[in-house]
């Protein structure tokens, strides 16, 4: 018969956004280039692990609704930063969050509990939110142009 280890097990095969385990797991991007692979965890822990930063992302974030996030889910994939997250921008609350997760990043280098490099995890979700320019509108574009929409041409310029 099956046991609750057995349960447990079965639904930890589910990949939500966000799962409760021992630990809070957050689901990851998919598809980076290999130099903005550490760029999410970095913005998490910047954002979690500093009682200040994740004070202000709470107050930020606090008054939008269930409805909010899943209108923003489906349209992000659409219209990019120039999506809104109820009534505020997405782009502006990116760049906000991402100060948040620098000032928790540094916070946590001065402390001596991470080398300071990984303060430069943050700069390609900097990028992104300063040109307005998402990795995948730059994918798009690359495509249709030095790619020649050839797919191995995709391939060796994001091969990790």
């Amino acid at each position: 018969m099956p046991a609750l280890a057995d349960w447990t097990s079965h639904l930890s095969q589910i990949w939500t956004d966000v799962r409760l385990r021992q630990t809070l797991e957050l689901r990851a991007a998919d598809g980076l280039p290999y130099q903005y692979i550490p760029a999410v965890p970095a913005l998490w822990v910047g954002l979690t692990y500093h009682p200040a930063s994740r004070k202000a992302a709470w107050e930020l974030l606090q008054d939008h609704t269930p409805e909010d996030y899943q209108t923003t889910m489906w349209e992000l994939p659409i219209k990019g930063l120039t999506a809104t997250f109820g009534r505020d921008s997405v782009r502006e609350i990116g760049g906000e969050l991402a100060r948040l997760a620098r000032i928790g990043l540094q916070a946590r280098v001065d402390a001596g509990i991470e080398r300071p490099a990984v303060l430069r995890y943050l700069d390609p979700i900097e990028e992104i939110l300063d040109t307005g320019t998402t990795f995948a509108e730059d994918c798009v574009r690359r495509w249709d142009s030095d790619f020649g929409r050839d797919p191995g041409k995709y391939v060796v310029a994001y091969r990790i």
